[in-house]
């Protein structure tokens, strides 16, 4: 399902003091999503920044969701030489598909850098919106876990194009499976298919069901 992923970065503070001259920092902010870029403003001479920054918003499907977390790099502005990294912020989007879950992930973050250790914090919230389509399964949280499960699982193998993988699809009321060595994905997917529908209340026709084969 596509959607859209939102983030709106407020604020940083007890940044590590990066330029020795003014014993301050000039911080600005990189925000990635998949192959998306976004940047703040750069706040001068300030250990506790505030960027209030406009919402940057990334075009996603919930796959993409699941599988890649946010990425929210500080780094210290310097106009002569290279920017200066103070520390990542890694922020899992998952847990912003449940229905029945909060819609926005939201406060302060610390500010981790692998050799310093921490090195401040942000403040940062994020928002997802989900477009609605036709699969009122999809929608609901065992439908996330039912299609996660699907991808996540190492026994059901899936078709690779061009270096990209696809295992599951959904089209309105309907799956796509695109699966390799079939006697055994097959088995482990109605595996999962009968325990979900158990769970969910909700029932896939299999005697509906095709099967192609290439």
């Amino acid at each position: 399902m596509p959607g859209k992923l939102k983030v709106k970065i407020v604020a940083g503070r007890h940044l590590p003091v990066m330029d020795r001259a003014s014993d301050l920092t000039d911080a600005f902010v990189e925000v990635k999503f998949g192959n998306t870029t976004f940047k703040t403003d750069v706040y001068p001479k300030s250990l506790n920044p505030q960027w209030n920054s406009e919402w940057f918003k990334f075009e996603v499907d919930d796959e993409d969701l699941q599988d890649e977390p946010l990425q929210i790099t500080v780094l210290d502005h310097d106009t002569y030489s290279a920017n200066d990294a103070i520390g990542k912020v890694y922020i899992d989007i998952d847990p912003l598909l449940y229905t029945e879950a909060a819609t926005v992930i939201s406060g302060w973050f610390p500010i981790y850098d692998t050799i310093h250790g921490i090195r401040g914090e942000i403040n940062v919230v994020v928002k997802v919106d989900l477009f609605n389509d036709l699969n009122r399964f999809r929608q609901s949280s065992c439908g996330v876990k039912f299609f996660c499960t699907i991808r996540l699982n190492v026994n059901i193998n899936r078709v690779k194009i061009r270096g990209d993988e696809y295992k599951v699809v959904e089209y309105g009321d309907d799956i796509l499976l695109t699966l390799t060595n079939p006697l055994d994905s097959l088995c482990e997917t109605l595996t999962l298919i009968n325990q979900y529908t158990m769970l969910s209340g909700y029932k896939l026709y299999l005697t509906k069901s095709k099967v192609n084969r290439n």
